[in-house]
């Protein structure tokens, strides 16, 4: 009985890899910001497209900044902004193209 249960605990798919070919998916997404926490400004780096764009919220909801990458990388200074915590959202699809489009949010702490 025991193998029976073993059996389809094996052949469930994870969310990782829907072929089953074992590669990541390759969408647009926040790799990462350095520094972070920052003070004055922060490279933030987008997997997956050289050309996406970035949209910064803070706390609240309100969308406060807008970034363009260039070569997979943008840098939101964040002047006149209050010390917080904000969120930034990399978007990249197909324009008018819903279905096309991923994104990834990752959060970031300004200290001044």
């Amino acid at each position: 009985m025991s193998g029976k249960y073993l059996s389809i605990l094996r052949h469930k798919k994870t969310g990782i890899s829907d072929d089953g070919d074992g590669r990541l998916p390759n969408d647009a997404g926040i790799l990462g910001c350095y520094p972070n926490p920052f003070n004055a400004a922060t490279t933030i780096t987008v997997t997956g497209a050289n050309e996406a764009e970035i949209a910064i919220y803070d706390i609240a909801g309100r969308k406060v900044a807008a970034l363009q990458t260039e070569n997979g990388r943008a840098v939101w200074g964040a002047e006149g902004m209050s010390s917080g915590v904000y969120f930034a959202r990399a978007n990249k699809g197909q324009t008018g193209t819903s279905a096309a489009q991923s994104s990834n949010i990752i959060k970031l702490i300004l200290i001044k």
